[in-house]
């Protein structure tokens, strides 16, 4: 039974944090030997991974009960996730480039993790029933899309136009809509299909975040 106990609630969690310690430990050895430029810290895989591996995390553990009494103790006001983007503001208002080279990243990922679990808890409140509307959620559907595509939508415009920095804004941020739909609608949907050709039955759907408990 404690084994069983283990592999259902323990094992994840503890497989995450020594992941995220060992991506950790490695940018701290990779800025004090100075071994790479700035610019692979920001972009390489091996020192950014950790920001997905909070998302993979949260998704293993979401079910067991310290995550759902942490979910809980985070949300027990309307105004939580406000503080939460505070925050997250102020971190980026630290002026050492040596903390986002190290553990701003994972500061950054956590929080954002925490912030999406309030708007979770909380999206029945008044306060947060926008996240629900239909228009928010189609933004939510494309946005990992958009943010594959936003650097092309923004360097599309600079190729071939240079309007004032506002006027800039929105035409940018036209293309990479554009873009970002044109990317779920005939690539991401069609490959979506497929995978009922590679699954015999679908899994039963289970019960989000805030419904849970």
């Amino acid at each position: 039974m404690l084994r069983a106990a283990w592999n259902r609630t323990l094992a994840p969690a503890a497989l995450v944090g020594f992941a995220l310690g060992a991506i950790l430990l490695w940018r701290v050895i990779l800025v004090v030997a100075d071994l790479v430029p700035d610019g692979y810290q920001y972009y390489a895989f091996d020192t950014q991974f950790d920001a997905l591996l909070v998302g993979c995390g949260l998704a293993l553990c979401a079910r067991t009960n310290w995550v759902q009494r942490t979910a809980r103790a985070v949300s027990v006001t309307p105004i939580a996730p406000l503080l939460t983007v505070a925050v997250l503001a102020a971190g980026h208002q630290i002026p050492l480039d040596v903390w986002y080279l190290t553990i701003g990243n994972l500061f950054d990922a956590v929080l954002l993790a925490i912030l999406l679990v309030q708007v979770m808890m909380l999206h029945r409140h008044l306060a947060w029933r926008w996240i629900q509307w239909r228009w928010v959620r189609f933004l939510g559907a494309i946005s990992y899309p958009l943010y594959l595509y936003h650097q092309l939508g923004r360097r599309i415009v600079d190729s071939i136009w240079q309007p004032r920095f506002a006027v800039w804004i929105v035409v940018a941020t036209m293309v990479s809509l554009a873009l970002a739909i044109g990317s779920y609608y005939f690539v991401e949907k069609p490959f979506l299909r497929l995978k009922t050709r590679f699954t015999r039955r679908a899994a039963p759907a289970t019960e989000a975040l805030p419904l849970a408990g």
